[in-house]
């Protein structure tokens, strides 16, 4: 299982709530109680604001985390890069937060799902956020009938 935490940066979400914040935390120290793969997945048109500082802390010294910058809003080739070239070999399983729900982090589980056809590629709706005040979830759901891999949990 990999754990991606997508734009989790202060200055690219202003939606993130401190109940958003804590989950991803709480799905941080979890990943790495498990063993898990971690990627922190930065926007490339945010440079210069890292990740949160609550999450670098939660990921400090723990050597199965990768930082990946990517270009645009998804991430899926990037992330992938990353993480072989850490070491990761196990693409069974994705499990997404971060911001934006609707679009970064939807389109990043898209293209995983279509990169890795027999992995289960997962949302956890408690550590997500978005802008859009017309989401749901029901976006999420919607794209099982294409790519029957992709959930929110």
């Amino acid at each position: 299982m990999v754990l991606l935490v997508i734009d989790a940066q202060p200055e690219a979400f202003p939606a993130a709530t401190r109940p958003i914040l804590a989950a991803i935390v709480r799905h941080v120290r979890r990943a790495r109680r498990d063993g898990v793969w971690i990627a922190i997945v930065e926007h490339g048109q945010c440079a210069g604001y890292p990740t949160h500082p609550a999450i670098r802390r939660a990921l400090a010294g723990y050597p199965r985390a990768v930082n990946v910058v990517k270009p645009g809003d998804d991430g899926a080739n990037p992330i992938f890069t990353a993480l072989y070239a850490a070491g990761c070999r196990d693409y069974s399983e994705f499990r997404l937060c971060g911001v934006n729900a609707d679009k970064c982090v939807l389109e990043t589980a898209h293209s995983l799902a279509a990169m890795f056809p027999d992995s289960r590629i997962a949302a956890h709706r408690d550590a997500c956020a978005t802008v859009e005040s017309r989401f749901t979830w029901d976006h999420w759901d919607s794209y099982a009938q294409w790519l029957p891999n992709i959930r929110s949990a």
